[in-house]
């Protein structure tokens, strides 16, 4: 039997299946289109909430209205079920920036990983942490975020932990 021949490349554009040679890049998780659906959700959520709150400021003087006898109850009823669309609309948008967030930070968390950079927080915090006390402050998501803005500086080598948080990350937090 002859030998086989001394070139044996795989053909352009093969990519192995499994193993390890398969590299970081099979194994990353898309988070741009989370991203922008994230963000597309916050400029909803912001200007509802912002009429919910105006609107409750308009339901108080109402109720003042109409315990002291100047507008009915039917005209008191109409402006509160206002308010309350508003709050059922505002919750749901909030649930879903809250879900989006959620998935967006677990997948940086997994890509972060993928390529070596693995942090305090491990992908599962991303979860978790919205649910570990105290639920008001999300302490650990906060942390988690910072860490995942460090770990994804393309610039930076073995040193990422020591890369500074950009304000903007603590700006978009608050909001």
């Amino acid at each position: 039997m002859p030998p086989p021949p001394g070139n044996l490349a795989p053909p352009p554009g093969y990519v192995p299946y499994g193993g390890a040679n398969q590299g970081a890049f099979g194994a990353f998780q898309r988070t741009g289109g989370l991203a922008k659906w994230l963000g597309i959700a916050l400029m909803v959520l912001i200007p509802v909430q912002l009429l919910a709150l105006l609107k409750s400021a308009s339901d108080r003087s109402k109720a003042r209205d109409f315990i002291s006898g100047k507008i009915s109850e039917d005209d008191y009823t109409r402006s509160v079920g206002l308010s309350g669309l508003l709050g059922l609309l505002s919750f749901a948008v909030f649930a879903a920036v809250a879900v989006l967030t959620i998935i967006w930070m677990f997948r940086m968390a997994r890509n972060s990983q993928t390529i070596g950079r693995i942090g305090t927080w491990k992908p599962g915090w991303a979860i978790g942490g919205w649910f570990v006390p105290p639920f008001v402050l999300y302490v650990v998501p906060f942390l988690m975020f910072r860490d995942l803005w460090k770990a994804s500086d393309p610039d930076s080598a073995t040193d990422w932990r020591t890369n500074r948080v950009a304000p903007i990350v603590n700006v978009w937090w608050v909001l």
